[in-house]
């Protein structure tokens, strides 16, 4: 899943918007130019909801404006597969490089940058109700964990 590469189509920057909206959520994308090579598609694997969103933005976000139009009910615990991407959320930011992961909560801002360079990652989409009862406050927003780390591994 994580290895696989899919093939970008160039359309304008709000189809892949309204398509990333569509499997995620609303989230502003951030592109200088009109067009963008992007896809984004969703698959469930073991009862979860997984997004491949693969693209070459400069920026993606999360603003209130989008969580007030789509208030939201996951984390999201996004796995860089390839390319990387900095992601910022609740005061926490973390440079990713493959297998790094971060940890996203749907209810607040959040601000994911890639320079115009491909990134690809999976968004594994966990349940906020189920995930909150079975971690409590161990688990927040803006939590990074590293693909080194041993427990990844």
């Amino acid at each position: 899943m994580l290895e696989t590469e899919t093939k970008l189509k160039v359309a304008p920057a709000e189809a892949f918007a309204e398509n990333l909206h569509a499997i995620c959520g609303s989230f502003d994308v951030d592109h200088k130019r009109g067009t963008l090579r992007g896809s984004a598609t969703c698959m469930s694997k073991s009862g979860l909801d997984l997004a491949i969103v693969d693209h070459e933005a400069d920026a993606i976000h999360r603003r209130s404006a989008n969580i007030k139009r789509d208030p939201g009910n996951h984390f999201f615990l996004v796995v860089q597969a390839a390319g990387s991407s900095h992601m910022a959320q609740s005061g926490c930011a973390a440079q990713l490089e493959p297998g790094d992961m971060f940890l996203v909560d749907s209810t607040r801002s959040s601000s994911f940058y890639y320079g115009g360079r491909r990134s690809r990652q999976v968004s594994i989409h966990l349940p906020r109700e189920e995930t909150l009862r079975r971690f409590g406050r161990r688990i927040s927003a803006g939590m990074s964990i590293s693909g080194r780390d041993p427990l990844v591994q």
